[in-house]
């Protein structure tokens, strides 16, 4: 506050003096008083337009405030005053990235690269930028770039076992993984994404240990606890893998993949009831084809073949294309003694899938 109160007696004293206004408004963000920092870096860039540093300044709150396409103009004057600002470069890479504007968002991470080819935050942009393109390969390689630049950039690793996964070449994303874990044993994310990589290599022990390791870092994340439950369930521990389910839901109640998978394991230990229950919630929070279909295969199972049909006709009503759906219904139908009725369905299975 006493600092503030110097910007402002310099501003009354000499109001053209552009950093003052400048500093006075790095201040008041820093205080969050946004706005008023907005009013400040605006009034920099009127007094004195090729104040490159005001402009990136001004977009970086706006971005912050989601005002974006402001932001971007913001950061294109930047580089328009001063072409060289390595910063301000980078910052309208990803404020184009975040707004979907990729292809433009590499153009400004090249200009940024060749300002400084060693700047390791660019080359990892530009990695994420191809990645969510598709453009896999180009992207190992920003990010293969970025880790050589700095070796200790550990989101970069993981980027890089990621597209490594994505590409098939697991033992190398493996080896990504377990250098960040080495480095930094609580890195979670990393833990998350070395025990799905194990499960994909069929270590599913190792996988479980690994994302035990997940939700003891981060037992708040409802995701971990459901790639936890998941393991179990592959590994044919029914019991484990409610726990875990469970957990996920009491973490995130309205989370309805949990829903369906704690309904999926408490079926095979046998707990229809309860499973039926699960099953209402996560159609509840997520009315889904699949999770119609589990509703009428559970209520099937109970001998209650009237809602199971209803449930059905939901799941196909959602997806009229879902085999399987068409192919339960018949079988449904012809146990309630309604033959031409199952026949048809039957075809229609057929028609989808003539397998």
């Amino acid at each position: 506050k006493e600092a503030l109160r110097c910007y402002n007696y310099v501003n009354k004293l000499k109001p053209d003096y552009a950093p003052a206004w400048y500093k006075r408004g790095v201040l008041l963000d820093r205080m969050g008083k946004k706005r008023d920092a907005i009013d400040c870096f605006d009034e920099v860039c009127y007094i004195d337009p090729t104040y490159s540093d005001a402009w990136n300044a001004l977009g970086t709150v706006l971005y912050e405030l989601g005002e974006s396409d402001d932001a971007v103009q913001a950061f294109e004057k930047a580089v328009e005053v001063d072409d060289q600002h390595l910063e301000a470069w980078n910052n309208l890479a990803n404020t184009l990235a975040a707004a979907g504007r990729l292809d433009e968002a590499v153009e400004a991470i090249d200009r940024t690269l060749k300002i400084d080819p060693t700047y390791a935050t660019a080359w990892f942009n530009k990695g994420a930028a191809l990645a969510a393109m598709g453009e896999l390969q180009q992207a190992l390689g920003c990010f293969e770039k970025a880790t050589k630049a700095d070796p200790a950039y550990l989101k970069a690793w993981n980027n890089r076992g990621s597209v490594l996964t994505k590409l098939g070449r697991l033992d190398e994303a493996l080896k990504c993984y377990d250098r960040i874990l080495q480095t930094d044993p609580k890195y979670e994310r990393a833990w998350a994404n070395h025990g799905s990589l194990l499960l994909k290599m069929g270590r599913g022990e190792e996988a479980a240990e690994s994302f035990v390791k997940a939700t003891d870092l981060d037992p708040k994340n409802e995701r971990m606890w459901n790639n936890l439950g998941t393991v179990y369930m592959s590994l044919g521990d029914a019991e484990k893998a409610y726990e875990a389910f469970d957990r996920a839901t009491k973490v995130k109640s309205d989370y309805p993949k949990a829903w369906q998978n704690k309904g999926n394991a408490l079926f095979q230990l046998g707990r229809t009831e309860e499973a039926l229950e699960c099953y209402r919630y996560a159609i509840y929070f997520n009315d889904t084809p699949k999770g119609r279909y589990n509703l009428a295969t559970i209520l099937a199972s109970l001998a209650r073949y009237d809602e199971a049909v209803k449930e059905y006709d939901r799941a196909i009503e959602l997806n009229p294309d879902y085999g399987e759906a068409w192919y339960n219904k018949g079988n449904l139908l012809y146990q309630m003694d309604k033959p031409m009725e199952s026949i048809m369905c039957f075809d229609r299975a057929l028609e989808i899938n003539p397998g």
